[in-house]
């Protein structure tokens, strides 16, 4: 179970040290690295719970049910069409529905357009 490598110098000394628990025991490699247990316990959590890009700005590692970024721009499009330009919320929402662009529920749909400022 190793680190997602990346180039900073944090990640690279938690790599270094996962690296020696193969090799010796798990006190005695944190003792050489001179890092606490739960230090190095906190910078592996963080390394591993890295996020992408996200709308409402959640994780979508913890919160995987959110809208992707292909997703949002769908919706955005929708907002963007010349040919929808004075339609309200509620019937772009079941124009993309019946044209399967959207995949969401309306509440959801409701949501993001407040997230959005649309």
């Amino acid at each position: 179970m190793r680190a997602i490598p990346s180039a900073t110098h944090g990640d690279r000394l938690i790599d270094a040290i996962q690296q020696l628990f193969t090799v010796m025991q798990r006190e005695t490699a944190l003792r050489l690295a001179r890092i606490s247990s739960t230090a190095f316990h906190n910078r592996l959590a963080r390394i591993k719970e890295r996020c992408g890009p996200s709308v409402v700005g959640r994780c979508f590692k913890r919160h995987p049910l959110q809208l992707s970024v292909g997703e949002t721009h769908k919706l955005k499009a929708l907002f963007n069409e010349p040919a929808y330009e004075h339609w309200p919320a509620s019937s772009l929402f079941h124009q993309g529905w019946r044209a399967h662009e959207l995949h969401m529920a309306r509440s959801t749909f409701c949501k993001y357009v407040r997230a959005l400022g649309l």
